[in-house]
């Protein structure tokens, strides 16, 4: 009778034992899968790639410039383009009636990237400009030296923004003060 009694006693508490085991079980799975989940990298968390070639276009100019990243939130970079970028301009001391139209410029930026979806451009620029007057025929050749910024907004991929630039502008012997506007102007980014 004794022995019954052990026996009958003995069946809970081999099912208690296995219940324990199978949680533990459980939980050092549990905790096996999270320590490995968090070991991985997530793609937002994986490093930015070192280069930058990207291609700012407008309606009828393209740029394609290159950057290196210095920081985690800058890059330093040149871009050479061509074509003739639609802006609103307004230069001390011209007459009302002359265009000029942008040939190719060659451009030193710093790009800085925030944490958002903004990335603004800091740079100097250097352009070469054909300036018409009423006639067509009396086209001259002129020049642009100063600095620009562009903020830029979107995605990984595509950004739009304007461009402000402010510098010396020249048709003949004088140079004068420019200001101009590109309202808007597309930016994609490269990969290869």
């Amino acid at each position: 009778m004794i022995r019954a009694q052990v026996g009958l006693n003995a069946l809970p508490r081999l099912h208690r034992y296995q219940e324990y085991m199978r949680a533990r079980s459980v939980t050092f799975l549990g905790v096996l899968l999270a320590v490995t989940s968090c070991c991985r990298q997530l793609a937002a968390q994986e490093p930015a790639s070192r280069d930058q070639l990207t291609l700012d276009a407008s309606l009828l100019a393209a740029t394609l410039s290159s950057a290196r990243r210095t920081g985690s939130d800058k890059l330093v970079g040149v871009g050479i383009g061509v074509g003739y970028e639609f802006n609103i301009r307004m230069v001390y001391g011209e007459p009302w009636g002359r265009k000029s139209a942008e040939v190719a410029h060659i451009e030193m930026f710093e790009r800085l990237e925030t944490p958002g979806r903004w990335q603004y451009d800091l740079g100097v620029k250097v352009a070469v400009d054909v300036h018409t007057a009423q006639v067509a025929s009396e086209a001259t050749v002129g020049g642009f030296l100063g600095g620009y910024i562009a903020p830029m907004w979107g995605g990984r991929h595509f950004r739009i923004g304007p461009r402000l630039q402010a510098g010396t502008y020249w048709t003949s012997a004088r140079p004068s003060l420019r200001l101009s506007i590109t309202p808007l102007t597309a930016r994609l980014f490269l990969t290869f």
